[in-house]
């Protein structure tokens, strides 16, 4: 455990969270893909739920079947939901976490104390999203800043915020020094710099919305008339009496949670070093999906025109499903490239094999899956890596050569190098990944 902690979370940049999931999952259940993947299965069919009753808290159970709805057939939750990655249960947490901390601060409102249980709750949702994501502790600091400044000047409720988050950044002190090396370390340097804030915004809404300019276009369509509409109502002196004293209105809530952790995200990767990455900002997409429900109750007031609207919308999203994501690939293939080479090396069996990833065991993980006895024996990538090649290929004088790449691109210098000395026999490649078998020369030393 203190290894998967120290090689796996550490280096990787995140909190340890998920990989303690996977840690006891691999250790108790399995380590096949489906086992891997199911925490993530399993939080996906969870968030359609949360996300019921969610949006019956803020609104009804109109808005709250609506959003289900959203969160069953858009590609986005889907997606996250098939992946051996935190986003799926950082998603079911967020949720959870948000209808604890809705309903809690409501309470202390209305009632200056919340049952122990709404505490309870939102304490161990948001601690658990802290430690899955930084994107959740993120969100979790932004719930208590908004929770201090609304209790300001009510004591008792304050003291009860205060003792909250006081009890939440505790569970999370043991954490904090790696948090801090990790923040002053390079390792997010692949992620690029954002564009002007406009497209950066679009392109996390095409994000979530199966990435789809004219599905954006219909949001945001929907989004400008619910404005309208709530600012109709809120000028009439009969609504603004209903809302005084209110912790927040729900449209003004749910603007705030998908508009502002984009704003400060953006801001920070202009003026340091970029952060803003779409699946991070998954924390936000709740907010998307009740105000676009939300929307759609308002302008459609007959329930059989919303019944009507959102069973054209599922069947429209179930058939881009199969479509254009089910039978598509967009992964990298690292389960299609081993396969072929473990299929293939029966007819080469003296062979050699080269990676070219970040890890090795994205390649011996399928390759021990398939059956195959075989190891990567080295990784090399580069120029630089040249004489080692040289050298192991002179050492073990093997009669073919395997080169597998995923993740990676290997330099020009260093396929041409292997394209010189070797034989080029086979070639296949797949989405970010391939496989090329060379024949080594008759004397394998004179390399």
């Amino acid at each position: 455990l203190n290894s998967v902690i120290k090689n796996g979370a550490v280096t990787d940049v995140h909190p340890p969270g998920y990989h303690l999931v996977v840690y006891f999952v691999e250790k108790y259940i399995g380590d096949d893909a489906w086992v891997l993947r199911l925490p993530s299965a399993i939080s996906g069919i969870l968030s359609v739920l949360v996300i019921f009753f969610l949006g019956a808290r803020l609104y009804s159970y109109k808005e709250g079947l609506i959003a289900s709805v959203f969160m069953a057939v858009l590609w986005c939750p889907i997606y996250y939901s098939q992946e051996g990655r935190p986003y799926s249960m950082l998603l079911l947490f967020t949720l959870l976490s948000t209808y604890f901390w809705v309903t809690m601060i409501g309470r202390l409102n209305e009632e200056k104390k919340a049952p122990v249980y709404l505490i309870s709750g939102y304490v161990v949702s948001a601690i658990i999203a802290s430690y899955l994501q930084y994107f959740g502790l993120f969100l979790t600091l932004l719930q208590g800043l908004w929770s201090v400044v609304f209790f300001i000047r009510k004591r008792s409720a304050l003291l009860t915020v205060l003792g909250i988050y006081s009890f939440i950044m505790i569970a999370y002190t043991p954490w904090f020094p790696i948090l801090w090396n990790q923040i002053h370390s390079n390792v997010l340097s692949w992620i690029e710099q954002p564009g002007n804030i406009i497209a950066a915004f679009r392109d996390y809404l095409e994000f979530i919305f199966n990435n789809s300019f004219k599905f954006v276009l219909l949001a945001v369509g929907m989004y400008i008339f619910l404005f309208f509409h709530i600012l109709s109502q809120y000028l009439k002196p009969e609504k603004q009496k209903n809302i005084e004293n209110k912790p927040f209105p729900a449209e003004l809530f749910l603007c705030a949670w998908l508009f502002i952790p984009f704003l400060i995200i953006y801001v920070k990767s202009v003026l340091s070093y970029p952060v803003l990455v779409n699946r991070s900002l998954i924390i936000s997409l709740p907010a998307a999906y009740l105000l676009l429900s939300r929307a759609i109750t308002q302008l459609l007031k007959n329930p059989r025109h919303q019944v009507i609207v959102m069973i054209f919308t599922a069947v429209y999203c179930i058939h881009w499903l199969f479509s254009n994501y089910y039978f598509i690939p967009t992964k990298e293939q690292w389960r299609e490239t081993t396969t072929y080479m473990a299929e293939n090396d029966k007819y080469y069996k003296n062979s050699l094999i080269i990676g070219c990833a970040w890890n090795i065991d994205y390649f011996n993980y399928y390759l021990k899956k398939k059956g195959s006895v075989k190891k990567v024996d080295i990784m090399a990538c580069d120029e630089k890596d040249i004489p080692l090649t040289a050298n192991i290929i002179n050492k073990k004088n093997p009669e073919y050569v395997w080169f597998l790449y995923g993740n990676r691109t290997p330099e020009l210098q260093y396929i041409d190098f292997l394209k010189k000395n070797l034989f080029l026999v086979k070639e296949k490649k797949f989405i970010e990944t391939g496989a090329l078998l060379f024949k080594t020369r008759r004397h394998a030393h004179e390399l």
